[in-house]
């Protein structure tokens, strides 16, 4: 025993010092996992303990911009578009692919859900989540997500995909930079099966009791538009610590941190619950166009920009989940109310019949 001890400690402090290389030069191939890292125990041993994100962007940035399973897996969503055109078919293939993805990337606890939407017309969504726990504060956690329309929605995996893809290979980079934050970051992918009827909303009711524990939501839903920076939702009292917390972020372009409020379906009952919530914005004038190729799924551009979007959401959930200090508590219903109002989210809810949901206590945070 006394020998395999003394082996281990060798092996693990011969993998901490190659990752320290591969951090502080931020050159070379991309980012290898080290041998056995998932056996590590999280939350333990010199390879789990923290790196400030600071000294992993460069690193991580760089296995997100180089050579990386997601072209493949865009092929992988463009098979299965041309495989099936109806949702009975391809629903239950493209759940076990996003799954078996998640995996790959290095996500634990992967599961796929059937969640029930009582409100309004009954609808059944499926909510597929994974996740890369935390080493100090694993109960608490960070929410990466994206929407994943099935074509019944009236879109295409080929179409709707894009950001799905984006959240499964921050997993990958988040876990090949071989640390973990301090909180865990969940990843999610909402699969609707009904137009108007996201996941998010099933996700927010099923997991309720956690909601306190959420120190934020991220989304994307940018497509292949260029990501400049987050709106957060009405919430000033947080936009200089995440502008903090993100300075790692800045040599990609995501400098704008706004307070609009907008109606996501993806982040909306996120907000309406008092949870921290930073929607990616979009640079539609430069909006790269998707042009599928003879060869390949997207033209060079369209991945290039995709690659981009896994760098800032790799390092922006990271960020989040290893900050000493959550960004800003969770509001209450009060404040959550005069938020609405000062934004006039009030008023966009109105418009899509959503307003007496709130008003009735269906939807949103409990007093």
């Amino acid at each position: 025993m006394g020998g395999c001890a003394v082996a281990w400690r060798v092996l693990v402090a011969a993998t901490c010092v190659l990752l320290a290389s591969a951090v502080a030069t931020a050159q070379g191939p991309s980012i290898n996992l080290p041998p056995g890292w998932k056996e590590v125990p999280q939350g333990t041993g010199a390879c789990s303990v923290a790196k400030s994100c600071a000294e992993l962007a460069p690193a991580m940035i760089q296995s997100a911009l180089g050579p990386s399973p997601l072209e493949e897996n865009l092929s992988d969503l463009a098979r299965l578009d041309q495989a099936s055109s109806t949702r009975s078919a391809v629903a239950p293939a493209l759940i076990a692919w996003a799954s078996e993805a998640l995996r790959k990337a290095g996500a634990e606890r992967v599961t796929a859900k059937k969640l029930t939407v009582s409100e309004g017309d009954p609808s059944e969504e499926v909510v597929i989540t994974g996740e890369i726990r935390g080493r100090e504060k694993p109960e608490d956690f960070v929410v990466l997500g994206a929407h994943f329309d099935s074509p019944d929605a009236g879109n295409s995996p080929l179409n709707a995909g894009t950001d799905a893809a984006v959240v499964i290979d921050a997993a990958r980079v988040i876990y090949a930079s071989g640390s973990v934050p301090r909180r865990t970051v969940r990843f999610v992918l909402f699969l609707g099966t009904k137009q108007g009827q996201p996941g998010a909303r099933a996700y927010v009711a099923a997991h309720n009791a956690e909601l306190d524990r959420t120190t934020a939501a991220i989304f994307f839903g940018a497509g292949t538009a260029p990501v400049t920076g987050y709106s957060l939702g009405g919430r000033q009292d947080i936009q200089q610590s995440v502008r903090d917390v993100l300075a790692p972020v800045r040599s990609l372009g995501v400098k704008d941190f706004t307070l609009d409020a907008e109606l996501q379906p993806d982040s909306l009952d996120f907000l309406l619950q008092g949870v921290p919530t930073l929607v990616a914005t979009e640079d539609l004038k430069n909006r790269v166009p998707c042009v599928p190729t003879a060869t390949e799924m997207y033209d060079p551009a369209t991945v290039t920009e995709l690659k981009r979007h896994v760098a800032i959401a790799a390092v922006t959930a990271y960020a989040l989940a290893d900050a000493e200090q959550r960004i800003g508590p969770r509001q209450t219903r009060a404040r959550v109310e005069q938020l609405i109002k000062d934004t006039g989210l009030d008023q966009q809810m109105r418009q899509e019949g959503l307003w007496s949901a709130w008003q009735n206590g269906e939807r949103g945070r409990q007093p």
